[in-house]
């Protein structure tokens, strides 16, 4: 039996498991292990809600101290000084993660972000793919060097789009990796199996509710969620309603917290958006709603649009990479540009439907998934 590690270099602090890169790490660790093969996640200590869901899967993990560099926060900006601690501080990380990968004899590795493939890049150990999950166009010079040097090991590039597999491959960089479009795997809820969409939308009666599952951030854009609240309400849409489900778990997020309610606020929007907290059940959440709201200036491929679509409950969202390889026709929601509010206006006039749920469970199911992933893992 293959014996298959899977590493995720990132900290996911608290009891619950927000964004998609994770849940994608957990699926695919999932996946594999159902389909005989021997798992176990290479997780960060600090990572205590990533450890907790694999708890609760039963899915074994080692979890190792380690510095996290990503390339767009900690290397732009930096002194001289503060970089050379930084680079100390990611060197001092290579022996510990070597460690414990070694004393787990793993006969090979997935990176599940460029960062793990530059760790492994340090040590002999057969690494097979490195999961893309940013949208970032590698173009810079730096980027670039980064991107050469974490795929050092590498066979495969596994992506979730034809947009990150194009931006790969039109740098034209001799002796890359392969480059793959894999869907992603989302665990689906049995329950959803054999419930079929209603096809109802309360749009074309002037009423509609809205809702965004997510991370409290601004790069989720929750401002501009503000602002289209407002535009329907001009145009006679006088029930609606948009309801966050989200916490803010630092900082930043809590600052922008206080940013987006003081928008609703100065719009007199308090009675009409509200905020939920965190949703332990987003596939049963998402069906409550008329449609839900992306607004993020660009996804790998939003795990919150591929959950609201398979609950049967459309998408409304900016046109960018990720949102228009989800989005393809208008019961599966509407694509539009910043400010062109008027449009998903016209959309939830029409009365759209819902999404055709059968065919979304099959292309994102896990089994599908790890099916591909099997046939470079040979």
């Amino acid at each position: 039996m293959k014996r298959v590690g899977i590493f995720l270099p990132m900290i996911i602090p608290g009891d619950h498991l927000n964004g998609g890169v994770p849940k994608v790490f957990i699926n695919t660790l999932g996946g594999l292990r159902d389909h005989g093969l021997e798992v176990f996640g290479i997780v960060h200590q600090e990572s205590t809600a990533v450890r907790k869901e694999l708890d609760r899967r039963n899915i074994p993990y080692i979890s190792v101290s380690f510095e996290v560099p990503t390339l767009n926060r900690d290397f732009q900006g930096l002194t001289f000084i503060e970089l050379l601690f930084k680079a100390l501080r990611v060197l001092s990380s290579i022996p510990k993660i070597r460690k414990a990968i070694r004393q787990e004899n793993a006969d090979c590795i997935l990176a599940h972000d460029a960062i793990a493939a530059l760790y492994l890049a340090f040590f002999p150990v057969d690494v097979r793919a490195l999961y893309l999950h940013s949208t970032r166009p590698f173009t810079g010079s730096v980027s670039r060097l980064f991107l050469r040097i974490s795929s050092f090991r590498i066979t495969h590039y596994l992506c979730p789009t034809e947009y990150i597999k194009n931006s790969i491959d039109n740098l034209n960089v001799r002796r890359f990796p392969r480059s793959l479009v894999i869907d992603t795997p989302v665990e689906i809820d049995h329950n959803l199996l054999e419930m079929g969409a209603d096809g109802s939308c309360k749009g074309a009666r002037g009423q509609v509710s809205l809702v965004y599952i997510g991370r409290i951030s601004p790069i989720k854009n929750l401002i501009s969620m503000v602002e289209l609240l407002s535009h329907l309400i001009r145009s006679h849409f006088q029930n609606v309603s948009l309801h966050i489900y989200g916490e803010a778990n630092n900082d930043a997020q809590i600052d922008y917290l206080e940013k987006v309610k003081q928008k609703i606020s100065s719009n007199d929007l308090e009675d009409v958006v509200v905020f939920k907290g965190f949703s332990s059940d987003p596939a049963s959440d998402f069906r409550k709603y008329d449609a839900s709201i992306i607004l993020s200036e660009g996804e790998a491929l939003p795990m919150a649009g591929i959950e609201s679509l398979i609950a049967g409950t459309p998408v409304i969202a900016y046109d960018r990479p990720g949102l228009n390889d989800l989005i393809c026709q208008s019961s599966e929601g509407v694509l539009f540009q910043p400010g062109e509010y008027e449009i998903v206006s016209q959309w939830l006039r029409e009365g759209p439907h819902s999404p055709d749920t059968a065919k979304l469970k099959n292309r994102f199911s896990i089994s599908r998934w790890t099916k591909n992933a099997l046939e470079f893992l040979k």
